[in-house]
């Protein structure tokens, strides 16, 4: 029989070799195949994978349910297309934003966030509500979904070797796909009113009274499959890059989705569905948590780095150029709680309507969670790098551009001291 050392060792244990030298032991805890950024010969996605993904994303009983639950509230189904067009519209820009880093750089959510947050931070804050949203979500999406893919949309496009043109696949796939969908759940809760004499905004619901068990069947396996794979690229694949970031010698992706799919029962997703009212309380709940950490990596990479960009090589190393004051850059965490606190009277009024003490004006303002939450995030976080500037380049390359303005020499003969 197999001792446990030897099956800890070999079947636990990702890492079984030990780094040498100081600064490699310490960076060894940052690292691991997973984490590391993607070899070139590996990204292997074109434009065409990267838009089938918002295809197939897409296409699912979760999507059709946001915007029929929309009608089961009272809107109008041609309101309800023209803002979901136009929110889909504004979300391609984070998610874009956000894919393009991804690609470009090789590396997931879990690496790019020590930029902004620092490499304890980012395994031990930053994504923690995209991961108790990410146990649920496994068993219930929505459009509102797409707040979480602005920010763990580097998770799936570090394979995609053109940034440019990833990019531009997204930028058309998700308004269109998304868009189709929206008009069949509008569709759906708009025909059942005068085909059954009550609108049913879960599709779901109305195939339970079909008398035709063969249409029932094949309906149900079609919306079931629908909810697995898009939830597998979707959710728990990030999941999985979270703990593999968390714990990189014990889990790796694979092993981080296994656990995501167990725990995805956790919060009884059923009981969210049981009203369209819950439901979208839910979508428009998580999103206030999830918007401030898009909002940060776009600021941070596009308008306080946007000429120095990432110095890959310090992402991996602690105590480097992204751990910031005793490991914390308190701008990003302060930005963070800037987005967040100002919509989360109007959550709570959501999920408890009998709340009493909250105006409505604020309760409509707060119904935008989103954006708001995002342009606060944004707003606050560039403001805070302005008025505290951060250090965007390592000592060793500040000398390389100085010796190359002062001297015009060429880099690879420069010797740093």
């Amino acid at each position: 029989m197999e001792s446990y050392r030897s099956f800890y060792s070999r079947r636990i244990l990702l890492d079984q070799k030990e780094p040498t030298g100081n600064e490699e032991h310490a960076s060894s805890r940052w690292r691991s195949k997973d984490l590391d950024p993607v070899a070139q010969p590996d990204k292997k996605w074109e434009w065409y994978h990267v838009g089938g993904f918002w295809i197939a994303e897409g296409f699912s009983a979760a999507q059709v349910q946001s915007s029929s639950a929309a009608i089961a509230i009272g809107l109008n189904p041609g309101l309800a297309l023209a803002a979901y067009f136009v929110g889909n519209l504004i979300i391609a820009v984070a998610v874009c934003g956000s894919g393009y880093i991804g690609s470009k750089y090789s590396i997931n959510f879990p690496v790019i966030a020590r930029a902004y947050i620092n490499h304890v931070f980012a395994v031990a804050f930053s994504r923690l509500m995209l991961k108790y949203s990410a146990f649920g979500m496994f068993g219930i999406t929505s459009a509102d979904r797409w707040s979480a893919l602005a920010v763990n949309m580097p998770d799936l496009t570090r394979y995609a070797h053109n940034p440019r043109s990833s990019t531009i696949a997204q930028a058309i796939g998700l308004p269109v796909a998304m868009t189709l969908t929206y008009i069949l759940g509008v569709a759906l809760a708009a025909t059942s009113q005068v085909i059954y004499g009550q609108i049913y905004w879960n599709p779901l619901e109305m195939i339970q009274i079909w008398d035709n068990r063969s249409a029932k069947f094949f309906a149900a396996f079609l919306f079931a499959f629908a909810a697995i794979t898009t939830n597998v690229a979707a959710n728990s694949i990030s999941f999985g890059n979270d703990l593999t970031t968390l714990f990189p010698r014990y889990i790796n992706i694979r092993r981080g989705q296994y656990i995501c799919a167990l725990l995805g029962f956790v919060i009884f997703p059923w009981k969210i569905e049981k009203s369209a009212s819950n439901f979208l309380a839910f979508l428009n709940g998580y999103s206030i948590f999830l918007a401030p950490l898009s909002a940060i990596i776009l600021t941070d990479y596009y308008f306080v780095r946007y000429k120095s960009g990432y110095n890959v090589s310090q992402l991996y190393t602690p105590g480097g150029l992204y751990w910031y004051r005793h490991g914390v850059n308190w701008r990003a965490i302060a930005s963070f709680f800037v987005g967040m606190l100002p919509l989360l009277p109007g959550l709570i009024y959501q999920i408890n309507p009998n709340l009493a003490g909250i105006a409505r004006g604020y309760i409509n303002f707060s119904s935008l969670a989103w954006l708001e939450s995002t342009l606060f995030a944004c707003a606050s976080y560039y403001l805070f790098c302005v008025v505290s500037p951060m250090p965007k380049r390592t000592d060793a390359e500040d000398k390389m551009n100085w010796a190359i303005q002062k001297r015009g020499s060429d880099p690879k003969e420069i010797q740093l001291e």
